[in-house]
């Protein structure tokens, strides 16, 4: 789900790359013809210029970053390089879930299928200290014998019952030599504290991983946020920076700098949304609630 969610965010990220070189031909373009009329120097021209290749260079890291992407993502599904592979039209959207950190970590405690295994441990445990326990006690034996002697009759119902003969008896022994019962009593305390500790050890971790998911999805949250608000304010400057230029007010390297602000502004939105997608999913297979359909495919 990772590989899937960033490979989304490289695709964005050549979107960005390829309307950043959209800009920066204008830029270009303009510059030149600004030169023709006398209203800029070369220098901008030349500046313009080097920012162009460096969009053009952006296309092309961009480009092999997502190639490179994609075939990790085949990998991950254990599929051949040579095979083509289509990705869906999935906008990068930021779709915000309210988090009750208690709630989460309750579901956690009652959904995990590992925490419950370790409770099956302790449990197995107990009953083999049971066990160990019940061999360390006196042994009580209720004996029973008959003897029934035989006759010269020739059938069974001619036989004389009264040769038959039975007695019961009750023994009580308390051996002296316990030592092989002894050890397997300490063994059976030593796996149920190390049953006991696994399982401790095992909730504690849970919770501490479901805590860190949570601060790294309000993290993300608060991310988006703020890289939106970035974003918003590098539109209107650059916007402003080629009013500008436009007007002689300003040479064309603020237009420059605001259009690198507004990539970088871009990217780092669509990173934390990210960061939050993948977040989310994290938190739901923290709390147990990861559920797949046939196809692997998760259920929302």
């Amino acid at each position: 789900a990772t590989t899937y969610w960033q490979l989304l965010q490289q695709r964005r990220s050549i979107e960005t790359a390829e309307r950043n070189l959209s800009n920066n031909q204008y830029s270009f373009e303009q510059s030149q013809a600004f030169l023709d009329i006398g209203k800029t120097t070369l220098d901008e021209v030349l500046r313009a210029r080097i920012e162009l290749v460096r969009a053009q260079q952006g296309v092309v890291d961009a480009e092999r970053s997502f190639e490179a992407g994609l075939d990790q993502f085949k990998l991950d599904l254990f599929m051949q390089i040579e095979t083509p592979i289509a990705l869906t039209d999935q906008p990068l959207e930021f779709a915000p879930i309210e988090v009750d950190l208690a709630r989460a970590i309750e579901d956690g405690l009652l959904l995990r299928l590992e925490l419950m295994t370790s409770e099956d441990r302790i449990e197995d445990a107990e009953r083999g200290l049971k066990i160990a326990k019940n061999g360390m006690m006196a042994q009580l034996d209720l004996v029973g014998n008959g003897r029934w002697r035989g006759d010269a009759a020739e059938t069974f119902g001619d036989q004389d019952m009264d040769r038959f003969s039975y007695d019961a008896s009750i023994q009580l022994t308390f051996p002296l030599e316990r030592s092989q019962e002894r050890q397997t009593l300490e063994q059976a305390l030593i796996a149920l504290s190390r049953a006991k500790r696994n399982h401790r050890n095992q909730r504690d971790t849970i919770i501490l991983s479901i805590r860190r998911t949570v601060r790294d999805l309000r993290q993300a949250e608060a991310s988006i946020q703020l890289q939106g608000i970035n974003q918003r304010e590098a539109a209107r400057r650059l916007e402003k920076a080629r009013l500008d230029y436009e007007d002689g007010e300003a040479s064309n390297l603020s237009i420059i700098e605001a259009q690198n602000a507004l990539v970088e502004a871009e990217n780092s939105y669509y990173r934390a949304v990210v960061d939050y997608q993948i977040a989310k999913l994290q938190l739901l297979r923290e709390t147990g609630r990861l559920e797949l359909d046939e196809n692997g495919m998760w259920i929302e």
